[in-house]
């Protein structure tokens, strides 16, 4: 049995757009707070990498070898 032609076709992005309208409203206010969860660990993860200075990014060489 063939798929329809919409599931085949690629989507543009103003189709995904459109499908927008599909997503229960209930959910906007859930995926606002994990996208400000997210920014907020990708912004305090990023600031810890810059500012802390005694935060080891490398491996430390063996006394050994």
């Amino acid at each position: 049995m063939p798929m329809p032609k919409e599931q085949q076709s690629a989507h543009t992005i103003t189709q995904r757009i459109r499908q927008l309208k599909k997503v229960p409203p209930e959910l906007f206010p859930i995926g606002i707070v994990v996208g400000a969860a997210l920014c907020m660990g990708a912004y305090s993860i990023t600031r810890k990498f810059y500012v802390d200075r005694t935060l080891r990014l490398n491996r430390s060489q063996r006394d050994g070898h």
